[in-house]
């Protein structure tokens, strides 16, 4: 590939669900040996987290944390080529700017 690759996901990669998949996809590029850049929306945790779910008001907290990161991109991406994953936890005005400044 000529031009920089990045990745960029709306969520953690990780060990369950679409964050699984993620890290597969991750393994499988750097297997073929192919060089990128990663970027994603990093999930909270920690004692205040563990705290609101058991009190149960994770779900009325999320929609703010996502409102945040929504708010604040990760990078200046232009001119690169983008893998896109999740990208409704990424926003829709991040993710038509990455479209519009890049090959996706």
């Amino acid at each position: 590939m000529s031009k920089d690759l990045y990745v960029y996901s709306g969520i953690e990669p990780g060990k369950k669900g679409a964050g699984n998949f993620v890290l597969f996809f991750l393994n499988k590029l750097k297997s073929n040996n192919i060089h990128f850049k990663l970027l994603y929306n990093q999930t909270p945790d920690g004692k205040f987290v563990k705290l609101l779910k058991k009190l149960g008001l994770i779900t009325f907290f999320k929609p703010f944390f996502y409102k945040i990161i929504q708010i604040f991109p990760k990078s200046k991406i232009e001119n690169v080529e983008v893998i896109l994953f999740h990208p409704q936890s990424i926003g829709l005005d991040i993710v038509k700017n990455i479209i519009k400044k890049n090959k996706v």
